[in-house]
């Protein structure tokens, strides 16, 4: 069977920072399952490079491409030396890792694919990820009888709870979309969830929390207050009251008491945000943007977060008033002043929280931080 390695484009896997900085874009869930994952759905020889790559010749396809069976019978049948191309970008090739593509006999790809360009992508195909998630999950996982007290609005027949899930008297619409419930996650008396909906492993909906789909949360995430299409990776916290809408969420995140993002002007304008890849705010073309938050990042209780605001790996939130709409990554910002937040504090904090998960910092993963750290206050 032809190994088939995802890589991930540098100019785009800068771009989809802060999320990617602590991993490669093919390790991003899109709703229940990550890009590598749903690879694996459909072909079982298939590798992340995020970091080295081999000098050998192999069939490559970029991790800001989204899988589905057709380009995968495509990319298997490239030749040595040939390049599939979709709307004049490369996507797959057979050949070595940094040969030059013009070199490549180029073959169109024509037929439907989603390819993400810019993290706010995540968002607008959010639906369709739910969607198809749910349809895989549905036919790979065991389901538990409806609880009692459950009010389904909808066709019951779009609720999947797996067997092992924890469902107390809450509402559940499926009118607009399905919704997924893992084994061993918990949805608590009085929470309201609209789909399309995916909810991981060991994850908590709190008493009342108010989800509007598309929404995803990852396995041990505990969610409270108020959500509207809203992505969150593994191992978050957003536990309490307050909104959050349009928004990318990392892992090991915890948002204080009272948290809320704007994900709307006042002036009902597109939205500007921070890409690391220009250096520069941009215009998204959104009317409706939350924020973006790196891994290991954390805000205080009454944080108040404008439209559109970004903030880097380990940054820090907390004080009186809006933050600016860019935190840069190991940074504390209290409301006045910025200033680094100190490595072996960092570390400290970052084992102990984890330590909560039975989850350990490895070498690797702390390398990696470390780096960031460096360009960040070199």
């Amino acid at each position: 069977m032809t190994p088939l390695l995802i890589v991930d484009h540098p100019r785009i896997q800068l771009r989809f920072r802060p999320l990617t900085a602590t991993r490669s874009l093919a390790q991003l869930k899109l709703a229940y399952y990550t890009i590598h994952e749903r690879w694996n759905c459909i072909y079982s020889n298939v590798a992340v490079f995020d970091t080295q790559h081999p000098s050998e010749a192999c069939v490559f396809v970029y991790s800001h491409v989204i899988p589905n069976n057709q380009l995968l019978e495509s990319i298997l049948n490239l030749k040595p030396g040939e390049c599939l191309v979709y709307n004049t970008s490369p996507i797959a090739w057979h050949g070595v890792y940094d040969q030059n593509m013009e070199l490549f006999k180029k073959i169109e790809y024509q037929k439907p694919l989603y390819v993400l360009n810019d993290p706010l992508d995540l968002i607008h195909h959010l639906n369709t990820f739910c969607i198809e998630d749910f349809e895989y999950l549905k036919g790979h996982s065991q389901a538990m009888q409806l609880p009692k007290f459950v009010t389904v609005i909808g066709n019951p027949e779009h609720l999947f709870i797996e067997e092992g899930a924890i469902v107390s008297a809450c509402y559940i619409n499926t009118q607009n979309g399905p919704v997924f419930i893992s084994a061993k996650a918990q949805i608590m008396e009085g929470a309201m969830v609209r789909g399309p909906f995916i909810m991981g492993a060991h994850a908590e909906l709190k008493m009342g929390a108010k989800i509007y789909g598309p929404t995803a949360v990852g396995s041990w995430c505990k969610i409270g207050g108020e959500l509207n299409q809203c992505l969150f990776q593994d191992f978050s916290n957003k536990a309490h009251d307050g909104f959050l809408g349009q928004s990318l969420i990392g892992s090991w995140c915890n948002m204080g008491a009272d948290t809320n993002c704007s994900n709307l002007k006042n002036n009902y304008s597109t939205v500007k945000q921070y890409r690391y890849d220009t250096q520069t705010f941009e215009d998204t073309g959104a009317q409706f943007a939350g924020i973006i938050m790196g891994d290991h990042c954390k805000t205080g209780i009454n944080t108040m977060l404008n439209t559109g605001t970004v903030l880097g790996v380990a940054a820090h939130v907390y004080g009186a008033g809006f933050p600016p709409q860019y935190i840069p990554d190991f940074t504390w910002y209290d409301g006045k002043f910025f200033q680094p937040y100190i490595w072996t504090k960092f570390i400290e904090t970052a084992q102990r929280v984890m330590e909560r998960r039975n989850k350990y910092l490895n070498a690797s993963d702390s390398d990696r931080l470390l780096k960031i750290y460096q360009n960040q206050h070199a």
